[in-house]
């Protein structure tokens, strides 16, 4: 006859199936809000496709940002619902990512189940709505990374053959930085400050720190023969680059907000009891030094220091905040029910006024200024049996999801449709087999010349000079404000 479990067990058990119902809550509702929905632009449109169509190891042209994502959402074939499922992915990683430095403060479940609810109450006060967007629901995989970061810290303590541990967390590191390469910056300095902060039980926080070098290695070496090389890595720091990156965060964070938190963590931090001061201490310091580290990027100078090069440090300086104010609260013993009805009301708190609540636009996926004509051009491509659209990034990804949409809804057989534009080259070869030597196949193009049209799908299909494209025909069409040309190509191969 076997004992009754220890009620300490079944509660832990509890808190973390609660933290995981937190988190799934967070995925379902955070992305039907106001600031929202509707907002998918070109890149978190284009994984949609590339996980129904053509499934590669990375983001299309790139040795970064792993398509872990899309690979989870592959088994949705239909587009629409393929692409939610991943914006719901998306918002599910992003409330775990606090415990991407939560878990070393603390491991018990009931303080992360209040600490992470707390820290994305924190980021959705505090952010700009072009912050949240890039937090919660766009293709910007820091947020898997730290929830992947978090995990291999948790797995170290596992009761595990220590060979087996040592194998599956440095796997994890691999997958964590093959996903989101940049957070090394982050992540190494930590693990490494870990090390001092938790002297005592140095070995494990050595064996960790080792696991991330490995990890980093094995990411570098899949990335470079798996993806394509196009990420250039400089460092030019300057006074002007700092001074730039603090004016960028200053825009896009709330300081009143980030001066409540600070004040309610003073006030609540002799309550807390704090026993790892030191954690606290390195949490700051890594997420700082990122600040500077990442600030001096010269990728991150070229895209004119965007504030999604930036939410890692955010998100971990709120998590520091909200470890105090959690660990203050549990002084109260409060129970894990109670814990549970702060989280979800929090996260309530965050929808009505964070987010502005529901509204229409939940039913959207794609951003205002593409959404009405994306989905009358893409009618068009359809009903015209366009095989290609040709034209810029931001309007041809979305043309071409919603061709796919209106013939999956509208029970169509399927007939691929390729974009041509940047990122398309993945599905060159695809396009030439399936259209060179078919006789004439339509093309709808954004450009305003056959000449331009043709040597933009040749440039970003990179299609081979061996493979010719001749223009048999030519007609301007007009859908809504947008003026197109139809034409009719024969693609020949030899």
């Amino acid at each position: 006859m076997t004992s009754a479990k220890p009620m300490e067990v079944q509660s832990e058990k509890g808190a973390w199936l609660l933290i995981l119902l937190c988190a799934v809550a967070a995925g379902v509702f955070l992305p039907l809000t106001r600031n929202l929905a509707g907002i998918q632009d070109g890149d978190g449109i284009l994984t949609a496709l590339m996980s129904t169509q053509h499934l590669t190891w990375y983001f299309w042209g790139q040795d970064r940002l792993l398509n872990l994502l899309p690979a989870i959402a592959s088994p949705v074939t239909d587009i629409e619902w393929n692409l939610r499922f991943q914006v719901f992915l998306r918002s599910f990683f992003a409330y775990l990512s606090p415990i991407g430095f939560l878990v070393f403060f603390s491991r018990s479940p009931r303080f992360l189940l209040l600490a992470t609810a707390i820290t994305n109450i924190i980021l959705l006060s505090a952010l700009s709505a072009y912050g949240q967007f890039n937090v919660y629901v766009q293709h910007s995989m820091f947020c898997t990374s730290l929830v992947l970061f978090g995990l291999a810290y948790l797995l170290m303590h596992a009761n595990l053959p220590a060979v087996v541990k040592l194998v599956l967390v440095a796997l994890i590191c691999a997958l964590m930085y093959a996903t989101n390469y940049a957070l090394l910056v982050y992540a190494l300095p930590f693990a490494l400050l870990m090390i001092i902060a938790n002297w005592p039980d140095k070995a494990r926080y050595i064996a960790f720190f080792a696991c991330n070098c490995i990890g980093v290695v094995l990411a570098k070496l899949h990335g470079k023969y798996f993806g394509e090389r196009s990420t250039e890595f400089g460092i030019s720091p300057s006074i002007d680059a700092l001074t730039t990156s603090l004016g960028i965060i200053y825009e896009h964070v709330s300081i009143v907000v980030v001066i409540v938190a600070i004040v309610v963590a003073g006030v609540l931090y002799r309550r807390a009891h704090v026993t790892k001061p030191l954690v606290l201490l390195a949490g700051i310091a890594a997420a700082g030094g990122m600040i500077l580290v990442v600030c001096s990027a010269t990728w991150v100078q070229m895209n004119l220091y965007n504030i999604r090069y930036f939410l890692t440090s955010i998100i971990v300086v709120a998590a520091v905040l909200s470890a105090v104010i959690a660990a203050a609260i549990l002084r109260w013993n409060v129970s894990t029910a109670r814990l549970a009805g702060v989280s979800f009301a929090l996260i309530a708190t965050g929808i009505i006024f964070a987010l502005g609540s529901f509204n229409s636009a939940y039913s959207t996926l794609v951003g205002a200024p593409w959404r009405t004509s994306s989905d009358a051009v893409g009618e068009a491509v359809v009903q015209q049996k366009a095989r290609l659209v040709i034209g810029g990034y931001w309007d041809v990804w979305p043309t071409v999801y919603a061709a796919e949409k209106y013939e999956q809804q509208h029970h169509l057989p399927d007939f691929k449709v390729f974009g041509g534009a940047y990122k398309g080259h993945p599905m060159e070869q695809a396009f030439v087999e399936q259209t060179a030597g078919k006789g004439d196949q339509v093309a709808i193009c954004y450009l305003d010349s056959a000449s331009a049209c043709v040597n933009e799908a040749r440039a970003q299909l990179r299609i081979p000079e061996t493979v010719k494209i001749l223009v048999k025909d030519t007609q301007n069409m007009a859908v809504l404000d947008k003026q197109l040309l139809r034409l009719v190509i024969e693609v020949a191969a030899p």
